[in-house]
C-alpha cells in the first residue's frame, strides 16, 4: 500500500529557515568546525614532507595512521554517550581536539607528529560520530 502522493510540491531548499536568526549560527558554526577538524587530514602529508623533510612513506601512512585511530574514536566515545549523553561526551573531546590543533604548533619531529596523528584521530572520529540531536 502507498501513500498518497503529497498535495503540494515541496521544494529543494526551503528559503524560510535562512530567516532564522539560530539556524544560520548554527550552519556557520558547523561550517568553520569542521573546517577546522579536517585540516590536518590534509595537511599532515606536506607537514612530513616539508617542515620536518621526512621520508615519502611516512607521510604517507601518516593519513592511514590518523584514520585508524578514527576507527577507535568513532566506536568508544559512543558508549560513554550511551551513559553521560552526547553533549557531555563531545565537548571535552572536542577541547581536547583544539587543545591537540594548537599544540601540533610546537611538534618538531617524526615521533611527536606521529602521536599527534594518533589522538587528534581518536579524537576527530569522536567528534565526527557524536553530533548531538538537535531535534529536542
Amino acid at each position: 500500500m502507498r501513500l498518497p502522493p503529497p498535495k503540494q510540491a515541496r521544494r529543494l531548499i526551503d528559503p524560510s529557515a535562512f530567516k532564522e536568526s539560530p539556524f544560520i549560527v548554527l550552519s556557520l558554526a558547523l561550517f568553520f568546525a569542521f573546517i577546522g577538524l579536517y585540516f590536518p587530514f590534509f595537511y599532515l602529508p606536506t607537514f612530513f614532507t616539508s617542515y620536518l623533510h621526512s621520508n615519502e612513506n611516512i607521510a604517507f601512512y601518516s593519513i592511514a595512521i590518523l584514520n585508524a585511530a578514527s576507527v577507535f574514536g568513532r566506536i568508544t566515545p559512543g558508549l560513554l554517550a550511551d551513559r553521560f549523553g552526547s553533549l557531555n561526551t563531545i565537548i571535552p573531546i572536542s577541547l581536547i581536539a583544539t587543545i591537540l590543533a594548537f599544540a601540533w604548533i610546537g611538534i618538531r619531529n617524526e615521533a611527536g607528529t606521529i602521536v599527534f596523528a594518533i589522538i587528534y584521530g581518536y579524537a576527530s572520529g569522536a567528534i565526527v560520530s557524536l553530533p548531538p540531536d538537535y531535534r529536542r
